[in-house]
């Protein structure tokens, strides 16, 4: 589980690390804060006593906010983040649903 958490860390720091700069100007000691969705948040992540979200925060100056959705209202809730263009930086989403986000 640990590896599997540490491998996404690790893409979604590439992915954010490659539209960092979004125009306006910040110092580089400000963390990048991502928004992250997903099914479950482990309690140790949300308190930040997680080792490998602690190295990964240390290393790429991130912050991450974990949003807890639930299985049965995650699909409107990505389609109304969408509409409203206040999704988050990343989420949890079943294949079968991804026609139905895009083109909503």
């Amino acid at each position: 589980m640990k590896v599997r958490v540490f491998v996404c860390f690790l893409l979604l720091c590439f992915a954010v690390s490659c539209s960092r700069n979004s125009g306006k100007e910040t110092s580089s000691s400000d963390p990048l804060e991502i928004s992250v969705a997903t099914w479950y948040v482990d309690p140790q992540f949300r308190n930040n006593n997680d080792a490998v979200y602690n190295i990964v925060k240390d290393k790429f100056n991130i912050t991450i906010n974990p949003i807890v959705i639930t299985w049965d209202d995650y699909q409107e809730k990505i389609i109304t983040w969408m509409a409203t263009n206040d999704a988050p930086d990343v989420f949890t989403i079943d294949a079968v649903y991804l026609p139905n986000v895009f083109t909503s």
